[in-house]
Order: C-alpha cells, then sequence, then structure tokens
C-alpha cells in the first residue's frame, strides 16, 4: 500500500517543481492532490486523509504551522515537512512542539525532499509494525485473559496464598477488586448415575441464569459456579430452582445444590470447604435439595445431642453382649438404624461398631489395673463379650498388641 501524500505552497512554481522532480512511486508514495494556501489544503486533508503533507510555513488564508496545529489535534498520525524561505528558529521551534521533524529552507532540491520523505516512510513502517504487534499482543491477551483469570480463581479455591503485591498485580490485570469483591460459591451435583455431559449442560445453563459469574467450572463430580454475593438470599434460590428445574427437564434427574456464605474473593478457597460439606450433609438434609452453611449448622446442632445420646447408652450398658446399632436404634432412640449408623460415623468418624469395641477394650484395660488377679472370662463378661473368653482374647490382642494375660504381666 503507497502512502497519500498533499502538497501545499501558494507558489506554483515550487508546486510543480516537488510535484516533477521526486520520484514518487519509488517511494511507494501517490501524490494524491495539491493546494495553493492553507485553508484548500485543510479541506483537502480532512477529505483525503494523507498520510504526509508537504506544505509552505507562509500561505494565505492559514499558515503552515497553524495548518499543523489543526491536524495535531484532529490528525495526530499525519506527517508534516515544512517548507519555508526564512531560517527562522522560532518557526522550526514551534513545528517541533508539534512532532515536526522535517524543515526545509527553500529551494529544495530533489536529494533533500527525497531523504525527508524517505524518513516520514521509516517512522510510518515503524509505527505500523508496532500497531501490528500491538494488536497481536492485544489479541492474544484477549484469548488468553479468560484462561488466566479462570486459573486464580482456581488457584484461590484451592487456598493458595499470594503476597500483596501479587495481589495488586491481579486486580489491576482483570479489574476485579480481590480484596473487596464478595462472592458466594454454589455447587450442582446431579443426583444417581450421570455423563460428565450433564455437568457440562448444567454449567452452560447457569451461565445463562446468573447475573454475575465470576468462574464457572467442573470440580469432580460438581458444576461450580463462582458468583459475585450481590443477590439477597431468596434471588438467589429461585434462580438456583430456575436451573434445577431445566436440568431437570434435560435429564429427568433431580440435583442437590449447595450454596456457600458471602465472603471476600481471597477467601475462596474456605468458601468451597463450606460448600462441600452441605455436599456431603445431602444424605440427612434431603437429595435434590438446595443445602446452605446454616442448614448443616442447625443439623449438627440437632443430632449432636443425639450422638451423645448415644455415646451415653453404650457407656451405661457395655456389659451387655446384646448391645448393637439396632438395639439402641429401636429400643431406646426409636430411630431408623441405617440413618443412625451414618450419622454416627459423620459426626464420630468411626462405625459404630468399632466405636463400641474401643470402648469395650478400653474398660478391660482399666479393670486389669484394678483387679490384677481377674480371670479372662470374668472380664470378658464385665465388658460385654459374655461367655466367649476366647473371642475376647483375639480382640484385645488386635488392639493393644497383647493378650488379657501378657498385658497384665506387662503392666504388672
Amino acid at each position: 500500500m503507497s502512502y497519500k501524500v498533499l502538497l501545499a505552497d501558494d507558489e506554483q512554481i515550487i508546486v510543480q517543481g516537488i510535484s516533477s522532480i521526486v520520484d514518487w512511486e519509488a517511494l511507494d508514495t501517490e501524490l494524491v492532490a495539491t493546494a495553493e494556501n492553507g485553508i484548500d489544503a485543510y479541506e483537502k486533508m480532512a477529505r483525503l486523509e494523507p498520510d504526509i503533507v508537504i506544505s509552505d510555513i507562509r500561505m494565505p488564508g492559514m499558515d503552515g504551522l497553524s495548518l499543523v496545529s489543526k491536524a495535531h489535534q484532529e490528525f495526530p498520525a499525519m506527517k508534516f515537512i515544512l517548507l519555508s524561505g526564512y531560517s527562522e528558529f522560532e518557526y522550526a521551534r514551534t513545528a517541533m512542539r508539534y512532532g515536526v521533524k522535517n524543515y526545509l529552507l527553500k529551494p529544495c532540491n530533489e536529494d533533500k525532499i527525497t531523504a525527508a520523505l524517505q524518513e516520514i516512510i521509516h517512522d510510518l513502517e515503524q509505527e505500523k509494525a508496532q500497531d501490528t504487534l500491538v494488536s497481536q499482543l492485544q489479541e492474544k491477551y484477549a484469548q488468553a485473559q479468560p484462561l488466566i483469570k479462570a486459573h486464580l480463581l482456581t488457584e484461590f479455591l484451592a487456598g493458595r496464598n499470594y503476597s500483596n503485591n501479587d495481589l495488586s498485580f491481579y486486580q489491576q490485570l482483570f479489574d476485579v477488586e480481590i480484596h473487596h469483591q464478595r462472592v458466594r460459591l454454589v455447587l450442582f451435583k446431579p443426583e444417581g448415575s450421570f455423563s460428565y455431559e450433564h455437568l457440562f449442560a448444567i454449567k452452560n445453563i447457569g451461565a445463562e441464569i446468573f447475573d454475575s459469574v465470576l468462574l464457572s467450572m467442573n470440580m469432580g463430580e460438581n458444576a461450580l459456579f463462582l458468583i459475585e454475593d450481590n443477590h439477597d438470599a431468596e434471588k438467589l434460590r429461585q434462580k438456583i430452582e430456575q436451573i434445577k428445574e431445566l436440568a431437570c427437564q434435560y435429564f429427568k434427574k433431580d440435583t442437590t445444590v449447595a450454596i456457600s456464605e458471602g465472603d471476600h474473593l481471597h477467601n475462596a478457597g474456605k468458601l468451597y470447604r463450606e460448600a462441600m460439606e452441605c455436599l456431603e450433609h445431602r444424605f440427612y438434609l434431603g437429595e435434590g435439595s438446595i443445602i446452605t452453611r446454616k442448614d448443616v449448622l442447625a443439623f449438627k446442632s440437632k443430632h449432636s445431642s443425639v450422638i451423645n445420646r448415644v455415646i451415653e447408652v453404650l457407656t451405661e450398658n457395655l456389659g451387655n453382649p446384646d448391645l448393637s446399632l439396632k438395639m439402641v436404634a429401636n429400643e431406646i432412640l426409636y430411630m431408623n438404624p441405617d440413618y443412625l449408623g451414618k450419622l454416627f460415623k459423620q459426626e464420630t468418624g468411626q462405625r459404630f461398631s468399632t466405636y463400641l469395641t474401643k470402648l469395650r477394650i478400653e474398660k478391660a484395660v482399666k479393670h486389669i489395673a484394678k483387679m490384677d488377679d481377674v480371670k479372662v472370662g470374668t472380664l470378658a463378661e464385665i465388658v460385654g463379650f459374655g461367655d466367649n473368653p476366647q473371642y475376647f482374647s483375639q480382640v484385645f490382642k488386635k488392639y493393644t498388641g497383647c493378650t488379657p494375660s501378657e498385658y497384665r504381666k506387662r503392666e504388672g
């Protein structure tokens, strides 16, 4: 692409001379118009948008410096070569203020004008290359930014800590208030068997319905949304219900949803753990329901008293060989044994049978310390193993590393 040149001078002999002596094609330029005064030159500049203007400084209507001044404001990319019959420093200094590097004294020969044009063309080529590079970098950045942002937010979810300098850098990079931005985390878990297409579909549905999604991704068997905390609780619940209903229409499957509390973005890791804990309680709080942190805390408060009661019953009835999960659930607490067993495991971290056996062995150890002459058969009956001292000895050895008799000798 050749560069367009406008030539402006009120002396026709100068216009004709420059027009004829310069090899425009060799310079990859085209003389698109000439003008005989500043006003005419300005009108043609606005209409033709030349890349280079060769202008006399002194012209009627509007002088060359005024022309440069207006162009500097309206066409900042336009380059100028100024011609003058006077070697006046003030003119040159004013021209330089507007970025004009080429100030030639008349009469100008072909070499000087050609050299000035070559210098300007070199500058234009450099600017074009720089603009292309900047454009390419901006395009690549635009493509990479969502990935970088998603990676950063994923790091927050994983609980990674960043220095204040790093956080400030990311704030400027993504225009996100990391220290002050409040967010919530929402997890969707399809119930029953499902394919990962279900998770991707939930992610797409949620992206349409939630107002301000900072991050959406699949985490294991869950679809995760990190959203700005700008909804009131009821509106958020309505949007979640809408997503659940659409997902159910597509897959014919129910979805359990966990909602964290609101907190600052850099605490996203804590919010993720909160939401995962909500999902872990779905067996007790209802598969296919919407579970909040408050629901979990209320459940824990209510059911901790149940487990405390179970432990009391075990402690008081250790000597009963018929003591079992089924007996405690059916005859004392009037609860479903499977439900009680899961609840017990969740709150104590141990199965009911394991916990009961440990209590019995602990009680046996205390009896040996108090009564060093107690017989193994008697000890088995005291701690609930009935008339099976051999089995009691096996279990005792499994937990202590030795039989009751060996333990008595060792401790004695």
